[in-house]
């Protein structure tokens, strides 16, 4: 039995990755976003405000045993989960990834800041116990999986990631 989470700023990799990494594994993927559309509450600024504790509270419940959980929200709560892996990638890149998705330059800049200030990270070893980061920047997502597949295993850890001299280099 293993319940891995995937978390980490839009535009790092965790929907493709996850759809991946429960294809190798045999595991269903439960996308948050998808669940997370019966709990909004609001919208703000194009995007939705959602009753993260009624969200939590009903995936604690209903969480199969063996699953691939993806979403940017899984940092903000805490599931029962054996693995939490923090996907990552450099500012530029994410910029660059959610340009070509056509968000506008404020949602840009506030996920790029979240990424370079830790954010999801922070979040995640708050809430978890079994946290790991995996860069994506210049990793296919197979070659990602692997690395993830490697961690739940023991074979690797995860990856050092510090973006914190690309803030001071912005200033």
């Amino acid at each position: 039995m293993v319940r891995i989470g995937i978390t980490g700023v839009p535009g790092t990799g965790k929907t493709t990755v996850s759809r991946l990494l429960g294809e190798r594994l045999g595991l269903p993927v439960i996308d948050l976003n998808y669940v997370a559309e019966k709990f909004q509450i609001d919208v703000y600024k194009d995007s939705k405000v959602i009753d993260v504790e009624k969200l939590e509270r009903e995936l604690s419940r209903e969480l199969p045993e063996d699953a691939v959980v993806e979403g940017h929200l899984i940092c903000e709560m805490q599931l029962p989960l054996d693995f939490v892996i923090v996907l990552r990638c450099h500012p530029n890149e994410l910029r660059r990834r959610l340009k070509h998705k056509g968000w506008d330059e404020e949602k840009i800049n506030t996920n790029v800041e979240a990424e370079i200030l830790d954010y999801c990270l922070i979040k995640s070893e708050e809430n978890y116990e079994n946290v790991y980061q995996v860069d994506t920047t210049s990793r296919t997502p197979e070659e990602v999986v692997e690395k993830i597949i490697g961690i739940i295993f023991g074979r690797e850890g995860g990856d050092e990631v510090d973006w914190s001299e690309y803030l001071f280099t912005r200033l």
